[in-house]
């Protein structure tokens, strides 16, 4: 069986959504320090419509890490689930995310900046998990949510 979508492409894609997954969370942690802050206001508390601000943007920020944290695992779960359906499949994407890999190594320094991190390798022995998924946290979100 031919895969019909080239997982390097998805596991890059994976990449880099769960890599903006963690800029929103350094985001997070911006606003969540600007909601802890105390003598800038008058009452030394951020209350009131502020505290609403902080609140709303902190949410948004963490729905969207969340969902380009899971959006990138759900590529690799794909990924996984078409080496589970037919095994030559997973010896196909460990020689793919290899030449990958051998193709970044081999350029010199300053070429190539463009493209993205080494992918994880793969282990075509392992039926459940060919591709690991990603790590990570989920947001943090803002006290009383």
């Amino acid at each position: 069986m031919t895969l019909e979508v080239d997982p390097v492409d998805l596991l890059l894609a994976s990449q880099t959504l769960t890599d903006l997954g963690s800029e929103y969370g350094s985001a997070i942690s911006q606003i969540s320090s600007v909601a802890s802050l105390g003598d800038v206001f008058e009452n030394g508390t951020v209350s009131g419509p502020w505290s609403t601000v902080v609140n709303t943007i902190w949410g948004y920020l963490a729905d969207s890490q969340d969902n380009l944290n899971d959006t990138g695992r759900t590529l690799v779960r794909y990924v996984n689930a078409m080496c589970d359906e037919d095994s030559a499949n997973a010896d196909e994407v460990a020689q793919s995310i290899a030449d990958y890999n051998d193709a970044l190594d081999a350029t010199e320094d300053g070429q190539n900046d463009d493209l993205a991190d080494p992918l994880p390798e793969a282990d075509p022995d392992n039926p459940d998990q060919v591709v690991p998924e990603p790590e990570y946290d989920d947001a943090e979100r803002p006290e009383g949510d």
